[in-house]
């Protein structure tokens, strides 16, 4: 009678695990794209017209055993799609704001929830002078 128990139960405790190691893998990698687009966003602050640059600082954060200094390509490690738009200017006068936008969108691949978590996005929006 256990072991009928058992076979009704199990199936019903490995969905609950592969669906929280899907979540959790997930929002851990949300996490660290919006840490790379952070730091794009700080280099970009410093150098608003170097996209190259803060392309670079992403990958740097995302990559790090690539060696200081270099930037990183796609055959080191697997990198996001990395859109920089910007510097744009906005509003008129005393209320001129210029912006940098860094956006990071990556393809993810769950164990469970393959209609639900099927990619990740992290933006920052930083204001330059």
């Amino acid at each position: 009678m256990a072991s009928v128990e058992f076979a009704f139960i199990v199936p019903i405790i490995i969905l609950i695990v592969l669906g929280t190691y899907d979540i959790g893998n997930y929002v851990l990698q949300e996490m660290k794209l919006t840490e790379a687009a952070q730091a794009g966003g700080q280099y970009a602050v410093a150098y608003p017209s170097d996209n190259a640059g803060a392309t670079c600082a992403v990958q740097l954060v995302l990559c790090p055993n690539v060696t200081t200094g270099h930037c990183p390509g796609a055959a080191s490690c697997p990198l996001p799609a990395i859109t920089i738009t910007g510097p744009s200017t906005s509003g008129s006068g005393a209320n001129t704001e210029t912006t940098v936008t860094i956006t990071l969108t990556q393809a993810y691949n769950p164990v469970l929830l393959i209609n639900v978590l099927t990619s990740l996005t992290a933006s920052d929006v930083v204001r330059v002078q």
